[in-house]
């Protein structure tokens, strides 16, 4: 198996098709996170016997639970992005989620207040709440919960290229006619196109 502790170029990720690659998120954004959290639960906490109690109380339950949050992240196996020649796998808090190359398209990236993130389209018949809300706030139904120590642009060039590759060997395998999906590049409703 192809791991990727240290995230290399695309071009080196592109040359391990097919895979596995596994990308893991950013040590160093989750460790400033956690200690940004730890610190707020420590004020919180002594807010409480030297200002407001109430505050306090809150402040130390939100901050401990990012805290943990944070250092759940960084876990073995807890958070990561696999990709092989069938599917992108996504793992979040040991959850792991398979998207069939076949089944996802227009990649892009989605421009946040608080970061910008990878997001596609699944082809689904049906949307949950959570898909749709997507769909209303970026235009599409899908998206990557971290970029993996990535700009999310070039997180993108990379899904677009792997994909690329995988369908062309699902075409090639599967000897048939092969519809391919457009794909974004970059922006929030994607108007620049890849075929």
């Amino acid at each position: 198996m192809n791991k990727i502790a240290d995230v290399g170029s695309r071009e080196d990720i592109l040359r391990r098709f097919p895979g596995p690659v596994i990308l893991f998120p950013s040590g160093t954004r989750w460790v400033s996170l956690i200690i940004a959290a730890a610190g707020l639960t420590i004020v919180s906490a002594i807010s409480i016997f030297f200002g407001s109690p109430i505050i306090g109380l809150f402040g130390s339950i939100v901050f401990a639970a990012m805290t943990l949050i944070g250092i759940s992240v960084l876990l073995p196996g807890s958070n990561s992005l696999r990709l092989d020649r069938e599917s992108f796998i996504c793992t979040r808090f040991y959850r792991a989620k398979a998207y069939p190359w076949s089944e996802v398209s227009d990649f892009g990236v989605w421009i946040g207040r608080r970061g910008n993130l990878v997001v596609f389209q699944m082809a689904k018949p049906r949307l949950t709440a959570l898909e749709k809300i997507n769909q209303a706030i970026s235009g599409r139904n899908g998206f990557l919960p971290d970029t993996y120590g990535w700009q999310p642009e070039d997180l993108v060039q990379l899904m677009i290229e792997w994909r690329k590759l995988a369908t062309r060997e699902i075409r090639q395998n599967a000897g048939q006619q092969y519809t391919e999906f457009p794909v974004a590049v970059r922006g929030r409703l994607g108007s620049s196109r890849n075929s």
